[in-house]
């Protein structure tokens, strides 16, 4: 019995270093009732927004620097400098990036919180997770979410997601 509960703790101590998933970490999706609905429509980088096919993303950034596939879920992720696109069933379902790239709304890496708030306001929740403090907005009709992490009170990464569908939601930042 012992040898199980050390056997454990050693899955679960290189998950949380490894993966970076935090079992007290609460999902976004905890916040979803209580957090009032922004429109997120128009968030896209270079071209490129949630639903867009991977041709486009090809065509737009060229050939990825690393191409990842992932099967549970059937999933494939397209990493460039700073950013990656994450793919289901040939579709962008999530992309995320921490340089060189900013939001519809101009926030980028290294931005303060305060001006997160003015450019996408009141309505937001936060969280913990990975290290990084989280800061949200959901836009319930077009089923989508933007969280902001931070480090301190600079932004250090942002991710636009399809609420819609089961993903796994570990951060895996693009190298």
């Amino acid at each position: 019995m012992k040898r199980h509960i050390k056997a454990a703790l050693v899955i679960l101590s290189s998950c949380i270093v490894l993966l970076g998933c935090d079992p007290t970490a609460k999902d976004k999706m905890e916040f979803y009732q209580q957090t009032k609905s922004i429109d997120l429509s128009s968030e896209m980088i270079d071209s490129i927004s949630l639903h867009s096919d991977k041709d486009t993303i090809l065509a737009t950034f060229g050939k990825p620097e690393n191409i990842e596939e992932i099967s549970n879920p059937k999933s494939q992720y397209l990493s460039y400098d700073g950013i990656e696109f994450g793919l289901m069933e040939g579709h962008v379902f999530r992309y995320y990036f921490n340089s060189h790239h900013q939001t519809t709304r101009e926030i980028k890496d290294g931005d303060t919180k305060e001006k997160v708030i003015e450019e996408y306001g009141r309505n937001y929740y936060e969280r913990e997770e990975s290290g990084l403090h989280m800061m949200g907005y959901f836009d319930k009709e077009n089923e989508m979410n933007i969280e902001f992490g931070f480090q301190g009170n600079r932004v250090t990464a942002v991710m636009v997601e399809h609420i819609g569908w089961k993903i796994v939601t570990n951060w895996r930042m693009a190298d």
